[in-house]
């Protein structure tokens, strides 16, 4: 029986999942960042978004929490660079937060889910300037990705490349079909690589 897109959708997420909650084990006491995981998983089904889709959805938004961390750690080499915020600033608020702004600007029409989530996850920190400061630096990782995805060719015209090298399209017997679908694949997947060795060194921090 042929699975439908959505399965193939679902256990792409349901492996991301997977990996994520073993990659990132003790960053911000693992609540945050697997609580957010967990919201990001149920935005992207609701979404339906395929499985190529789902990949870069889930490098950005786990990209933007290790930048905000890290901010706050200052243990590892950034992603895409972020103002360094105090050691004692919230991890969680963090985490949280960039999870969030990327989130709703990927996602806007659950930005009243997103929201809900968000205020819970706010809601068990403590207020003051460590919780201000997680905020600040969340903000600053989510912006700054955003920023670094927007214009990037994603959805727009593209011109197959066929050769032997990496991310060039290798057609195959006995059709040697082109696939129009490739050069979005290997786009996200050079890009998700990069943000799983990421949350590969985030899950060591501590």
């Amino acid at each position: 029986m042929k699975r439908t897109a959505r399965s193939r959708s679902a256990s792409c997420v349901a492996g991301l999942t997977v990996f994520i909650a073993l990659a990132l084990p003790a960053v911000a006491e693992a609540d945050a960042v697997a609580d957010w995981n967990v919201h990001a998983t149920s935005a992207i089904l609701s979404a339906s978004q395929p499985p190529q889709v789902t990949v870069l959805t889930y490098a950005m938004v786990q990209g933007a929490v290790y930048d905000a961390v890290n901010a706050i750690d200052r243990t590892h080499r950034p992603y895409l660079g972020a103002a360094p915020a105090n050691p004692w600033d919230s991890q969680d608020a963090a985490a949280a937060t960039a999870a969030f702004r990327v989130l709703a600007a990927l996602f806007p029409s659950q930005l009243s889910t997103l929201a809900a989530h968000y205020q819970d996850s706010l809601t068990a920190i403590p207020d003051g300037p460590m919780k201000d400061g997680g905020i600040v630096a969340g903000d600053g990782a989510a912006a700054a990705m955003l920023a670094a995805r927007t214009n990037d060719g994603r959805g727009g015209p593209f011109t197959v490349v066929i050769g032997s090298q990496p991310g060039e399209w290798q057609p195959t017997p006995p059709a040697f079909i082109v696939d129009p679908t490739f050069a979005i694949h290997a786009a996200s997947a050079r890009f998700s690589f990069r943000a799983r060795r990421c949350s590969v060194r985030m899950g060591r921090m501590r």
